[in-house]
């Protein structure tokens, strides 16, 4: 699935990318001329369909913002002897991203890149990131505090690589190595789960301290169009293809009128329609072709126009990938005339449906405007209802079809092959 949403909002970018490939960018931040004070990087903006809800970037208790960075989002430490990780734990100095997967989804992480700035040679220069994986209904996640959760490290700690003393990267901040995600903890993550990565800072025992220098994501270069300050790669996928929210049958004059709508769409390449006079229905008698990926609601509408006097419809969607699942059945019936001939076509297909009086033989034969014939067919007709099926090679257009029975009786009737 591809869609891609961008939201700009008071100078603030935030961009959230579906792909199908694994380990394509699912959320990143640029922060275009953001001078880092507010407590949530994204707190304001709004999800607009977006199957990630809202990632959310926070600063520990331990940090404090620094408006005067900009294009970044940094905060400066209140005592120099935050000097490992677990008084970094303690201090909460750290930076977070809150996940949350919207349901019928399934979100796989893989990778993290992310790049630091410090704002000097005696900034905190070690960090380490961590993760953990909640249930939604956590006390974490209904508004109580995160003081109980428990982080795993998911890389030994490291050393800033970058800035140190002097090196031209000091204003623009350094990529550092990328995380993997790839742990079966951030697999098949649901709705039911919350995500939280945490990179925690802290001095290095040895180096000479200054608590007025900061440590923090970014700079964003200045456009809108570079999210390497922090990216997170993955899949998420629809664990429904196709959410159908209606399937309905109505009879017509002489056809039956179907009707269903979607308010999703995962790589959907067509509906069959099916059709049975009892039981299971297993015949084609149509196709439809599918909006392949969307999230918006779409209607579909098909018409039998060589109904059965009573019949079972049901839907088969295909994916692209030749996945299938199917709808509700609905039966419908019809009032058909007696000793009507009542005719349809598609797809290489004409069905027609005659009320025989009696058991007999017949010619049955299609016509085109100019009056040739260009189908021809003997069949034998039964007492009651009788459906006549025939293979055809035909071009779009109006045709008629017409049916003699052995007393010279005729009907006919026009179709529209489509």
């Amino acid at each position: 699935m591809k869609k891609i949403s961008t939201i700009f909002l008071l100078a603030i970018a935030f961009t959230f990318l579906v792909f199908s490939n694994a380990g394509a960018q699912i959320a990143g931040w640029h922060f275009t001329n953001y001078v880092g004070d507010e407590a949530q990087s994204v707190a304001l903006l709004t999800a607009q369909g977006l199957q990630i809800n809202k990632p959310v970037l926070t600063r520990g208790a331990g940090l404090t913002p620094v408006a005067s960075n900009a294009r970044g989002f940094h905060g400066t430490f209140s005592v120099n002897t935050i000097t490992d990780f677990n008084t970094a734990k303690t201090a909460g100095t750290y930076y977070q991203v809150l996940i949350k997967i919207d349901n019928n989804y399934i979100l796989d992480l893989a990778t993290l890149n992310y790049r630091v700035r410090r704002s000097g040679s005696n900034a905190p220069q070690m960090f380490m990131w961590t993760y953990n994986v909640s249930d939604i209904t956590d006390v974490a996640n209904t508004g109580g505090s995160e003081s109980g959760l428990v982080f795993t490290a998911l890389h030994t700690e490291q050393t800033y690589i970058g800035y140190n003393g002097g090196s031209p990267d000091q204003n623009g901040g350094a990529v550092q190595s990328e995380v993997s995600l790839n742990i079966g903890d951030l697999q098949d993550l649901a709705s039911t789960k919350v995500v939280r990565l945490r990179m925690y800072c802290w001095f290095a025992p040895t180096q000479t301290k200054n608590i007025a220098q900061t440590i923090g994501l970014g700079k964003s270069i200045n456009n809108t169009t570079e999210y390497a300050v922090l990216s997170l790669g993955g899949t998420l996928e629809n664990t429904l293809p196709v959410q159908l929210t209606s399937f309905a049958a109505k009879p017509s004059k002489n056809s039956v009128q179907l009707s269903w709508s979607t308010a999703s769409e995962q790589n959907n390449s067509y509906f069959e329609i099916l059709r049975s006079a009892k039981g299971q229905p297993d015949v084609v008698i149509g196709k439809v072709n599918g909006n392949g990926t969307t999230s918006t609601a779409n209607q579909y509408h098909f018409t039998d126009y060589a109904p059965l006097a009573s019949a079972y419809y049901q839907l088969r969607q295909v994916d692209y990938n030749g996945d299938s699942q199917k709808s509700e059945v609905v039966f419908v019936s019809v009032n058909l005339n007696q000793s009507t001939l009542v005719a349809g076509a598609g797809n290489g297909k004409l069905l027609a449906n005659y009320q025989s009086n009696t058991a007999s033989t017949a010619n049955f034969s299609v016509v085109d405007l100019n009056g040739k014939v260009v189908v021809k067919k003997l069949v034998l007709l039964e007492k009651g209802a009788n459906q006549i099926e025939v293979p055809v090679v035909l071009n779009k257009g109006l045709y008629l079809a017409r049916l003699t029975e052995s007393d010279g009786k005729t009907q006919s009737t026009k179709f529209i092959y489509q």
